[in-house]
């Protein structure tokens, strides 16, 4: 069954691929454990009995039921803090600064323009903002819209802040704050979404 869904996502272009995926292939492993055993209630090989928890002490018992808990309510509360901010933010309104932004002039705190801490690309989202970095990096950090006209940056992976003031001026988008204590000014070009590679072509691995 679930292999036949993994199948359809990717001949359909559902964007759940990876994630289908991955539930075929957990699946797969836990079948692993009693394959033989279900070759043999399906007559394909020889009858084995059920696994007996005899042969378990009491306290391995209780070991098992508690690295069971861990994992199913690690799997659990993943998922919920994961979907939180779908949930969260399916009423808030799309930004105007929404979407792919190429950075076409750069300015922070007198660094050369060929600086590895220069931005290349940005990405903002609903409730976070991408940046790559000149030197290839990708931060993600998570984004707080404080009013209209303002965006608040919040990359604890990398321990790093900012707060940053935009402006629209035609199809550019002027940034000005500080990011990681730096004062930067920015001018950024829109780029359109469906002209990148990942979502250009007809096979997707992204979501549409």
């Amino acid at each position: 069954m679930l292999a036949n869904v993994a199948l359809m996502n990717f001949c359909y272009a559902v964007p759940v691929k990876l994630f289908s995926t991955s539930m075929v292939v957990s699946a797969a492993v836990l079948v692993a454990f009693d394959a033989r055993r279900i070759l043999g209630a399906l007559g394909i090989g020889p009858s084995l009995p059920p696994p007996s928890a005899a042969r378990w002490s009491r306290r391995a018992r209780i070991a098992r039921g508690a690295v069971k808990l861990v994992l199913v309510g690690g799997v659990i509360a993943s998922s919920v803090i994961e979907f939180r901010h779908f949930l969260g933010t399916q009423a808030t309104p799309v930004s105007p600064v929404h979407g792919t932004w190429q950075v076409q002039s750069w300015g922070a705190g007198g660094a050369p323009a060929a600086d590895p801490a220069r931005w290349r690309r940005v990405v903002v989202d609903a409730w976070s903002v991408a940046i790559r970095f000149e030197d290839e990096q990708l931060v993600r950090c998570s984004a707080t819209h404080a009013d209209a006209h303002r965006l608040e940056l919040d990359c604890r992976r990398v321990h790093k802040d900012g707060a940053l003031r935009w402006r629209l001026d035609g199809d550019l988008l002027v940034l000005e704050g500080t990011f990681d204590h730096v004062p930067i000014t920015a001018s950024l070009k829109r780029l359109d979404d469906h002209a990148l590679r990942l979502l250009s072509t007809t096979f997707q691995w992204t979501f549409d």
